[in-house]
């Protein structure tokens, strides 16, 4: 067992399309926090299931685009031979992308 910590974050932001972005933003910065300290391991809730797949692509995708993905998962690690090798069997397309990156939904 491991205690768990919940964080509330209020967004102000009326226009949809720019509270979104935010949301996502602050949510990678505190999955990053939480990865560079003691690489705890983090849940993310959303409102829906449609958002859970979107959430997660979008935080795989932030991270490839400021190259810290080893923040994930490091690249040539025994931890990411066994997640690819697994993600072989996951018949759902969108998990199967992730799990190699230490992504899952």
């Amino acid at each position: 067992p491991c205690a768990l910590q919940t964080q509330f974050i209020g967004i102000t932001e009326k226009k949809a399309i720019k509270r979104y972005m935010l949301s996502n933003e602050i949510v990678y910065e505190k999955i990053l926090d939480q990865l560079e300290g003691t690489r705890n391991q983090t849940l993310v809730f959303v409102h829906s299931r449609k958002e859970t797949a979107k959430t997660a692509r979008w935080i795989r995708d932030r991270a490839m685009e400021k190259e810290q993905l080893a923040a994930f998962v490091q690249p040539n690690s025994a931890v990411r031979e066994i997640l690819l090798t697994e993600s072989q069997s996951i018949s759902d397309p969108t998990l199967k992308d992730l799990l190699p990156f230490g992504i899952a939904f």
